[in-house]
Order: C-alpha cells, then structure tokens, then sequence
C-alpha cells in the first residue's frame, strides 16, 4: 500500500508538473507565431457567449459556462474587448515579422492585419447605425437562438431560456447604445429607420404565443431525450412567459425610440453625414480593399 501511495504521489507530482509546463508553453508564454494566435483567439473568443456556441465544440459539455449567455452590448465591454485586441496585438511583436519566413511569416502578416483592422474600426465609437432593418441585436439575436443555440438536451434547453432572459438585457444595453449614438449626431436616414421599424413591428405581431422564440421550440424539444410531454410543455409555457415579459417590452421600447428619431431624421445616406464621417469611410475602405 505504501508502494501504490508513492507511486501515485509520482504520477500525479508528474502529471502537475507536466501541466505546469503545458500552461508555460501555450499560455502563459507561448513558444511560436503559431500557439500566440491560437492564445490570443481564444481570449478573443471568450469575451463573445455567441461566439463560443457558433464554435460549436464545447456547448452542453463540462467546459460549458457560456451557453446560458448572450453577448455584452455596453460600451464597458466594448472597450475592454478593444484593449484585448490592442495588447494582442503588442504582444504580437515580439513573435515576428523579423526572424520568420514561410507560412510562418505569412501568419504573423495576416494576424497584424486582422489585428490592426479590428483596431482601427474599433476606435471609432460611433460609427454607424448599429440597430437596422439587416443586422443588430433586434436582428441577429433572433436568428442566433432560432438557429445558432442547438437543444439537444434538457441542460440546452434550459440555456435556452436563460438566453431568452438575457435578451431583455441585450435589447436595454443596445437601446443605451442608440440613444448615446444618437446624442452624438449619429441618426439613421429616414428609410433605414422606416425599414427597421417595420422588421421590429412584425416580430412582436402576434405576441409571445405566435413568436418565433416559442413557436420553433416544440420540434426541437421532440428530438431531446430525457424529457417527458409535461417538461415539454413546461419549457414552452416558460418561453412564452420570457418572450412575454423581457423580449416584446425590449422591442417596444425599442420601436418608441426609432419613432421619436423618425420625426427629425432626413432621406441623406452617406456616411459623410456623420461626426468623423470621412475618417470612418477611409477605415472602411481600407478594411475591405487595403486601399489606403
């Protein structure tokens, strides 16, 4: 007995160490271009729930501490994840361009580059219209949990409807975000407000019983093993219950706010329009033809 208890103190005095070291040579201070992007894509990656669930590797396992949450829409978080992006891509410096060559050189010249992109459009606070009648949380949120969250087990389905919770959340936060864009001189035209309006109006026709967030569930919970027709129905009672009360009341402070902004708003589309307009073409523009 003795004998086992050493030798397990061995192999577990190794196995520790063993992943001391790991921790050094991924983590901590990656050895190579190559595990200092994957470190810092995975630091990225943690500040976005959504973004971790359309990795679709680790929803519904024991790594899973994200599934029940949606994205962060305050401009604290914004900052924080534009900070990330600027010591990755300090850090970055110390892996290359000198002394790199091949795909090697080639991976550090792509990274500077999405790196350099994503804080050079970051830094503009207020860029663009970030509720619309195509993307924004009005838009995109509905899409993630009809099609992005998979329920394949009564763990996921009830994530589930904590993200229908935190939806109310996400629309509040996004509402604040207008609100300070529009205090900064940043309004939609009058056709893109029209547009939104009528995207917003129709999701919530109906109320919670006839919405997408409740009616899409009763096929998915179908396929769940592990719950019965009573749990079933319970799941989809407290959906209606949550799109009820978080989601539709979001949405219709929501369309209150674009209908207040539609009295004054003008037909003008270009992006000229806005403070630091110019500067925010020529980032764009480089974004997407590296034109200078």
């Amino acid at each position: 007995m003795n004998v086992l208890r050493r030798v397990l103190r061995w192999f577990f005095g190794f196995v520790v160490v063993g992943l001391a070291a790991a921790s050094m040579w991924f983590w901590f201070t990656p050895v190579g271009i190559n595990n200092y992007v994957n470190k810092i894509t995975i630091q990225l990656a943690l500040g976005s729930p959504q973004a971790l669930t359309q990795v679709g590797i680790i929803d519904d396992t024991l790594l899973d501490f994200h599934s029940g949450k949606l994205d962060d829409q305050t401009i604290e978080h914004e900052k924080k994840m534009l900070a990330r992006l600027r010591d990755a891509r300090a850090g970055l410096d110390d892996y290359g361009p000198e002394g790199l060559q091949g795909q090697e050189l080639l991976t550090w010249k792509i990274t500077a580059w999405f790196l350099d992109d994503l804080i050079r459009q970051g830094e503009f606070e207020h860029s663009g219209y970030r509720v619309n009648q195509i993307s924004g949380v009005t838009v995109d949120t509905p899409q993630f949990l009809t099609d992005g969250h998979v329920i394949k087990s009564p763990r996921s389905a009830r994530r589930y409807l904590s993200r229908l919770t935190e939806f109310g959340r996400v629309l509040r936060e996004a509402k604040v975000r207008v609100e300070d864009d529009r205090a900064n001189g940043v309004v939609p035209p009058d056709f893109v407000i029209s547009q939104t309006l009528l995207g917003m109006r129709s999701f919530i026709e109906g109320g919670a019983e006839k919405n997408a967030l409740v009616t899409t569930l009763p096929e998915k919970l179908a396929k769940v093993d592990g719950l019965d027709e009573a749990e079933r129905a319970e799941i989809v009672t407290k959906a209606r219950e949550l799109v009820q009360r978080e989601v539709i009341p979001g949405y219709q402070a929501m369309i209150a706010l674009f209908e207040d902004m539609q009295r004054t708003a003008n037909h003008d589309a270009g992006i000229w329009r806005l403070p630091q307009g110019e500067a925010i073409y020529a980032a764009a523009l480089k974004s997407s033809t590296t034109t200078e």
